[in-house]
């Protein structure tokens, strides 16, 4: 069986598992949404520069919606999680 990695649906923010490792740069999407027709969602189009930018206080047209920014703390919970997961398999057992 293929390795599996855990990402954030770049539509609907859930947590799902893909079979290849996300790069931040590319949308991944999760299997509802990676099989819904493509004219059911706007397509999301995300720069590694948009994704470190930070709110502007309204100039410069850095502002990040709410849904942007959940969808960002939830890929960065599932990493931590992936990486507490993977510290908490590497240590030894008392």
């Amino acid at each position: 069986m293929p390795q599996k990695f855990d990402a954030v649906c770049s539509n609907c923010g859930k947590a799902c598992q893909v079979p290849f490792r996300p790069d931040g740069q590319k949308p991944v999407y999760c299997k509802n949404c990676f099989d819904a027709p493509r004219s059911a969602f706007p397509a999301i189009k995300r720069s590694a520069s948009a994704i470190a930018s930070t709110p502007t206080g309204g100039s410069g047209g850095g502002e990040k919606s709410i849904g942007d920014l959940t969808r960002q703390i939830a890929a960065m919970n599932t990493k931590i999680d992936t990486m507490l997961k993977i510290l908490q398999d590497a240590s030894p057992e008392e």
